[in-house]
């Protein structure tokens, strides 16, 4: 095996290394950018709105108004599986219809989540509430991150996710 890894190299050390010559935008500057602004947006308020919804909701469903914890485990599990399912096809909406047309219909399903809410506390409304939750937590979440990685390049990657990790030469 030595032998073997003596003819080894790794291509992507030089893939790795960052030329600190380059210039890094200052925070200010990211936060200047509209579509980093919509993707951090989209992002954290995908991700707190379903983290509101979906910690409140089995305590209302079981505290409140006395719906069994069995029944309560079936639309956690099915809001997972509305969270999770429709990556498999996410990632092509969002080549096929834009970023921004992918956060709108995630926020379209929070929407149907809400008007459901306002109707009778049943087993099937959080039910299917907590399903159309998921799959707007899907199509919001999914599509703000995947535009923040399309504003800042290579270099500026530990800038954007807040990290100091490369020297500031952009100021700031």
């Amino acid at each position: 095996p030595a032998i073997f890894l003596s003819f080894y190299k790794n291509l992507k050390e030089k893939s790795n290394e960052v030329d600190i010559n380059l210039k890094v935008r200052s925070y200010k500057e990211f936060l200047s950018d509209p579509r980093f602004l919509q993707a951090m947006f989209a992002a954290t308020f995908g991700y707190v709105v379903m983290a509101f919804l979906m910690t409140a909701t089995p305590i209302s469903m079981h505290f409140i108004h006395n719906i069994s914890v069995d029944k309560v485990g079936i639309v956690i599990q099915f809001h997972v599986l509305g969270m999770f399912l429709p990556s498999w096809i996410t990632g092509n909406l969002v080549n096929k219809f834009g970023y921004s047309n992918i956060m709108y219909t995630g926020v379209f399903f929070y929407i149907l989540t809400i008007i459901l809410s306002l109707f009778e506390p049943t087993f099937l409304n959080y039910f299917i509430s907590l399903i159309f939750l998921g799959i707007g937590w899907n199509f919001v979440y999914i599509s703000g991150t995947s535009l923040l990685v399309t504003t800042y390049s290579q270099h500026e990657k530990f800038k954007a996710q807040g990290v100091e990790g490369i020297p500031d030469v952009g100021g700031e």
